[in-house]
């Protein structure tokens, strides 16, 4: 039987090859802190979903490499995700925060 895939899971598809193949490329010492990374986003993850499996996004798994090759270490990297979120939970309709403005 012939697998068919949508535009969208053939690009998921593509991004997840070429995120795998730099993984693999990364420094010894990278792949240990992209580890780490990706075990804290699970863990949270985990948590929020009150113990279920949960999948980390490719998008999220690229960023966290990304991280790990900027030799970032693993309080600035909770750091940086957590002011992500929160940035994200309090924009509105793609429009950042602003403070202290009712209404432009």
């Amino acid at each position: 039987m012939e697998k068919r895939y949508s535009g969208v899971g053939k690009q998921l598809e593509v991004e997840e090859q070429e995120f795998l193949l730099k993984l693999n490329k990364a420094d010894v010492a990278v792949k240990g802190a992209y580890h780490n990374f990706l075990l804290d986003e699970q863990v949270r993850l985990t948590n929020e979903s009150g113990g279920k499996p949960v999948h980390v996004p490719i998008t999220t798994r690229s960023r966290l490499l990304g991280l790990a090759e900027d030799g970032r270490d693993r309080k600035s990297v909770q750091k940086i995700l957590h002011m992500e979120r929160e940035y994200e939970a309090h924009t509105v309709n793609g429009r950042p925060p602003v403070g202290g403005a009712l209404d432009d």
